[in-house]
């Protein structure tokens, strides 16, 4: 079982209500690369408000389990910053291949972050 199958769904939930508090209420991009732009801040603001409400959570054990969630939550945004400095680099490099595979997995990681 992994980290993430261990963590209860009140965690999930408190790690939801932090992201949904920090999304825009504006009109959704239609280019993936400004939906995982978007999406990539949402979540660096959201991360520390999960942490915190975390940090409420009584139970150790649980409280652990909230912790993981908001380092996935941390994670999936370092990645989706990576994919952002990849689609840059490729665009600079005129590697049309190399472009293809990162608004492919920029695609994978707005559907995550939603």
């Amino acid at each position: 079982m992994t980290a993430l199958a261990r963590v209860p769904f009140w965690a999930w939930l408190l790690v939801g209500c932090a992201l949904a508090a920090c999304r825009e209420s504006a009109t959704p991009k239609k280019d993936v690369l400004d939906q995982l732009a978007a999406s990539v801040e949402h979540a660096e603001r959201a991360a520390p408000l999960a942490r915190a409400a975390c940090g409420l959570v009584p139970d150790e054990h649980q409280r652990t389990g909230c912790l993981d969630g908001a380092g996935a939550l941390e994670s999936v945004a370092r990645e989706g910053r990576g994919v952002l400095a990849t689609v840059e680099r490729c665009r600079e490099e005129q590697d049309a291949e190399c472009l293809a595979l990162a608004l492919e997995r920029a695609a994978e990681i707005v559907r995550v972050l939603r």
